[in-house]
């Protein structure tokens, strides 16, 4: 669903960002090294396929499959749009956000907790080998795509990631987008100069969000235990498996 696309986009985003900047300050070297770890911190979410159901059926939205000589740039599709408002649990949105069937889906073994400050934290691993895909799906331009390619070439194939922020979408354009912290395997992230982008980085999801077919958020925000949605998203989420 759409709503997960836009919150990997933003996680993402931010992951490269950090990426480049430890590149840019001589870390990348010995990244491996320093990552220590090859599993995302634990935040004691524990889904079950019934969460993943409830998830499916508040979200209402059904899948089908591409042809398998889709452009890997259409290789995810929306058409229709459904009505929801419902809220949806730790355990719902955690489910949900390991079980897509979609070629270039980059993350697993995620876990996400909303907390009583507005806040939320997801951790999970970063699937190397389908970021470029997943890029050009989300329309970054083929200079940026190059370059976070090199760059990604020499990092591990699965790398852990934590994010904790507030985020908030509010008439269909970001209105809260606040990072706390940001972990890469084990090492804390420079988050004073990742939050240096954060203009750039709303532009390019607001510019997204007003070009994805069937979404319309009135208001999404975190409250303790629950995401917050009310708005439509698309009826049907085509993907090439």
């Amino acid at each position: 669903m759409k709503l997960l696309k836009i919150l990997f986009a933003l996680i993402l985003l931010f992951i490269i960002a950090v990426i480049l900047i430890l590149g840019y300050f001589g870390f990348i070297p010995g990244l491996s090294t320093v990552l220590g770890a090859d599993k995302p911190k634990d935040l004691g979410v524990r889904f079950t396929q019934a969460d993943w159901q409830a998830g499916r059926n508040k979200s209402q939205v059904k899948w089908a499959t591409l042809p398998g000589n889709t452009p890997v740039s259409k290789s995810l599709q929306y058409s229709g749009q459904v009505t929801v408002n419902k809220p949806f649990t730790n355990e719902e949105m955690s489910a949900l956000m390991n079980n897509r069937p979609w070629r270039y889906y980059p993350v697993k073994s995620v876990q996400i907790k909303f907390n009583t400050d507005g806040t939320a934290e997801v951790s999970g691993l970063f699937i190397k080998n389908r970021a470029i895909g997943f890029l050009n799906v989300f329309g970054v331009p083929k200079e940026a795509i190059d370059y976070i390619e090199k760059t990604l070439s020499i990092l591990p194939s699965d790398i852990p990631f934590y994010i904790k922020g507030k985020g908030a979408l509010t008439g269909n354009k970001v209105s809260v987008a606040e990072l706390y912290d940001l972990q890469i395997g084990r090492l804390p992230a420079p988050v004073q100069q990742v939050n240096q982008y954060k203009g750039e980085i709303i532009s390019l999801i607001d510019g997204y969000i007003e070009s994805v077919t069937g979404f319309f958020a009135k208001d999404a925000h975190f409250e303790e235990g629950k995401l917050v949605f009310d708005g439509t998203l698309a009826e049907t989420e085509s993907v090439l498996k």
